[in-house]
């Protein structure tokens, strides 16, 4: 009567316990199924393993989750998660899925600092047009500085809807426009707008605060402040 043979791998019970070089032969497998590890020898006569699916995706949040990462906000390169899998001998395409997901925005490099950027766009007048395109779409009208013939534009001088700056007077064709944006990402750091106070004063002064002509109560930090007279 025939009967059935069970094929059994090495196997242990013990959470962290890994086998050694010496333990496998070459297309042995050995099992840890209290880590949910499978370990085998490569070629350079080391033990590697794989993780099942649910170990991985530990592995990976947490990395995510700790203090290397700002979770779900900063942006972390692939080569950061790589070596936490290599340091962890993960071997699955569970760790590509995750490292392409919402979790970490993998395959860029960046900090904060990168996204603080002013984008320059610069066009011509031709005595009619009044709407111009820009590349990014200021926050506020505050983030964009507008400059016709190299004088900077009053922010009731122009008005922003999304990717569009729109003049309240057509420059002429003789005028060129430049129009530079603040690009913010603020993240975890506090970013102070760029804004713009306008005042006119009946009498001679050289001191000015409160509200300007527009409501705007004057507020600005010490050398970081842009002053033009007419």
């Amino acid at each position: 009567m025939a009967t059935n043979t069970r094929l059994k791998l090495k196997k242990s019970s013990v959470v962290g316990r890994i086998p050694s070089a010496g333990d496998l032969e070459y297309g042995e497998i050995a099992i840890n199924y209290a880590d949910g590890k499978l370990y085998y020898k490569n070629s350079s006569n080391a033990v590697a393993a794989f993780n099942d699916s649910a170990s991985t995706h530990t592995l990976i949040t947490a990395f995510v989750d700790s203090d290397y990462v700002q979770a779900r906000q900063t942006l972390v390169d692939s080569a950061s998660v790589v070596n936490i899998v290599i340091n962890n001998s993960v071997d699955s395409s569970e760790v590509i899925n995750l490292i392409d997901s919402d979790y970490v925005q993998a395959r860029q490099s960046g900090v904060i600092g990168d996204a603080n950027t002013v984008i320059l766009n610069e066009f011509n007048g031709d005595s009619s047009t009044t709407d111009f395109t820009l590349t990014y779409s200021p926050t506020t009208d505050h983030h964009a500085i507008v400059i016709v013939d190299g004088v900077i534009q009053q922010v009731d001088a122009y008005s922003v809807s999304g990717s569009t700056l729109t003049l309240s007077e057509a420059p002429t064709s003789a005028q060129e426009i430049e129009v530079r944006t603040l690009r913010m990402q603020t993240g975890e750091v506090t970013v102070r707008d760029y804004a713009t106070y306008t005042y006119q004063p009946s009498t001679s002064t050289s001191t000015f605060s409160d509200s300007d002509i527009n409501g705007s109560v004057l507020a600005y930090d010490v050398g970081k402040l842009d002053v033009h007279f007419n």
